[in-house]
């Protein structure tokens, strides 16, 4: 009879850590970003000025959302807003976020695979600038 009380209790207590870890979960705050993928930020060309023109205006309209760029450019939130500054006149209004991701070069079928490429990268990155903040 002891036994089956103190078993009980432990269920008792297991359960009451499961609801209290689920309500944790359930409560918890998740963060909105608005994520802008560009495999080459560092080229210079016109879809560069369109993408610093459309981060400016995302700033402008929401200044509360956090923007994060997706490159495969070797680059830092502070080099990038200084190029957009420089080569572009584009003032960013708060600083941005950057991830790096792998973006393979494909000279044949390149917009077919650019799809296909664009789907799996957004596959996986979309954890990578939740674990940064």
């Amino acid at each position: 009879m002891l036994l089956l009380a103190a078993i009980l209790l432990l269920a008792l207590l297991l359960f009451l850590l499961l609801l209290q870890s689920l309500f944790r979960f359930v409560s918890r705050k998740k963060e909105r970003v608005v994520g802008f993928f560009h495999p080459f930020t560092n080229d210079g060309g016109g879809g560069e000025r369109v993408l610093w023109c459309a981060v400016r205006a995302v700033q402008e309209m929401a200044t509360d959302l956090p923007i994060a760029i997706y490159t495969g450019d070797p680059a830092t939130p502070e080099s990038l807003a200084l190029r957009a500054l420089d080569r572009f006149g584009v003032k960013l209004l708060q600083p941005i976020r950057v991830s790096r991701v792998y973006t393979p070069v494909v000279s044949h079928f390149s917009l077919p695979f650019s799809s296909v490429g664009l789907c799996s990268c957004v596959l996986g990155t979309s954890d990578q600038i939740r674990d940064k903040v």
